[in-house]
């Protein structure tokens, strides 16, 4: 959690689906709490487009998460994501602003 809180802007946003967590504590509780709900065991973004523009950085692409109990099926989902970042200097020098994960249909069970 404090790594995850380390790289975040204090007014971060995280959307996943229907779901947004804005600020940097927001963000790391809700993501805490989305994984003791779904138990995601690997997420995973592959980048497809990088731009950068003025001082943001924007990244997109696609992810694949993969969750479940141990003993239950594994789902896994697939879908798009895009993360913008900012220059801040300092011990880290840059701070992610916003991301965003779009499924691209339901999660399937394995």
């Amino acid at each position: 959690a404090r790594v995850l809180g380390s790289v975040l802007a204090p007014d971060a946003v995280f959307k996943y689906g229907d779901s947004t967590f804005t600020g940097a504590n927001i963000v790391v509780n809700g993501l805490l709490a989305m994984n003791r709900r779904q138990g995601v065991n690997e997420l995973a973004h592959m980048s497809h487009t990088l731009n950068w523009r003025d001082s943001t950085y924007t990244d997109s692409g696609y992810y694949t998460m993969k969750s479940g109990r141990e003993g239950g099926p594994l789902r896994e989902e697939k879908g798009t994501y895009v993360a913008v970042w900012e220059p801040v200097g300092g011990p880290t020098p840059w701070l992610l602003h916003r991301d965003v994960l779009t499924p691209s249909k339901a999660p399937k069970k394995r």
